[in-house]
Order: C-alpha cells, then sequence, then structure tokens
C-alpha cells in the first residue's frame, strides 16, 4: 500500500506544480491540460498468467514468471517517458521513492523503500 500511496503523492505533486504554473497566466485549475498535470503508467501490477504471457511473447525481454517486480507490486512502468518530458515525470516518483533499475528501460521504475527492505537497493540507479 504505500508504493500506491507514493505513486499516488507523485501524481498529486504533478498536478498541483501545473495547476500552480498554469495559474500565472490565468488558467484556471479546471482548463489545465490533463497532459499537464498527469503521470501515464503503462502497467503497475501483472499476475502471474500476464508475466507467462509477457515472456513467451517476448522471450528474454520479459522476465522469468515469479521474479518480477511487477508481480510483487512494486514496480511500474511509466507510458509518458519519451524525451518530450525530459523525465518529469521520472523526477517526481523519483522525488517519492520510486528508482530506474533498467539501463534499457527508463520506463521501468521500481519502490526504492521495498527494494532496501529485501536488501536489493543497489539495482537502483543513479
Amino acid at each position: 500500500m504505500r508504493a500506491v500511496a507514493s505513486a499516488k503523492a507523485a501524481m498529486d505533486a504533478k498536478e498541483a506544480l501545473a495547476i500552480h504554473n498554469y495559474a500565472k497566466f490565468g488558467v484556471p485549475a479546471e482548463q489545465v491540460p490533463v497532459e499537464a498535470r498527469t503521470i501515464w503508467f503503462r502497467t503497475t501490477w501483472r499476475n502471474g498468467a500476464e508475466q507467462v504471457c509477457l515472456r513467451t511473447r517476448l522471450g528474454l525481454w520479459a522476465a522469468v514468471p515469479g521474479t518480477s517486480k511487477h508481480e510483487w507490486g512494486m514496480a511500474v512502468d511509466l507510458e509518458d517517458w519519451g524525451p518530450h518530458n525530459a523525465g518529469v515525470d521520472i523526477g517526481f516518483m523519483r522525488a517519492n521513492g520510486w528508482c530506474p533499475t533498467v539501463r534499457s528501460e527508463p520506463w521501468h521504475l521500481e519502490y526504492r523503500p521495498l527494494l532496501v527492505k529485501i536488501g536489493e537497493a543497489g539495482r537502483c540507479i543513479k
């Protein structure tokens, strides 16, 4: 539940900043574009059957079923991670306890407090 709360805190922080920034130009909160105030997730938790399907379709690009941090509820993949946002969403997520762990997947983040708890804090990329 802490991972979910921290992701929500990141989303709330992004929304608050967007509303604040747009207000400087006289834009009311209800007119702030959703793209400016939302963190988009491609995937969050997945069950074992979904991981089996991914492994079957993607081969080595997907974790072995039973080992994916998505199955454990401690990983997310961001949808809006590309160069156009210059890591803004990742910054909000980092500030709330998430860290990238796979260099070839900049959209993949894991919840650092749980990594610490299971002795895998070293997975976080600076």
